[in-house]
């Protein structure tokens, strides 16, 4: 909710040399998972998200915005996955080019979409003397 909200600021504010930012992000995250490194992958993704709260302008938001990536990243990492950081790779590609377009409502909307597709790829289900191997998980 937070996220989608502050999309069509995003699209307002978004500069070319904020485009360029975001597809570097996106080339890194698609490079880290091509490369196998998981937790590389998340950690660009997490950056990615925040970033994109920053451009919106409103700092209390964005703060917000990081502290849930944190937290996501730390779930996406347990519950995800492998050889993918949440986010589909092609999912932050399609959302910069809405947002170098100036689609507000498009990317506001892909981006519910794009959201609840992470939210679906987490597979939270454990045993009772089933612990995550934090050190291995984050070790990269």
């Amino acid at each position: 909710m937070v996220e989608c909200g502050l999309i069509p600021e995003v699209v307002r504010r978004v500069t070319k040399g904020d485009i360029d930012e975001l597809r570097e992000l996106t080339r890194r995250e698609v490079e880290a998972l091509n490369s196998g490194e998981q937790s590389a992958a998340i950690k660009i993704s997490a950056a990615f998200h925040e970033r994109l709260a920053q451009l919106s302008g409103n700092s209390t938001l964005a703060e917000f915005v990081a502290r849930l990536c944190s937290r996501s990243s730390l779930i996406l990492a347990v519950y995800g996955n492998s050889g993918h950081a949440g986010c589909e790779s092609h999912d932050h590609y399609e959302l910069v080019q809405l947002l170098e377009e100036g689609a507000g409502e498009r990317a506001r909307a892909f981006m519910e979409k794009h959201l609840s597709a992470v939210e679906s790829s987490l597979s939270i289900v454990e045993g009772a003397d089933e612990v995550p191997d934090l050190y291995s998980i984050f070790a990269g």
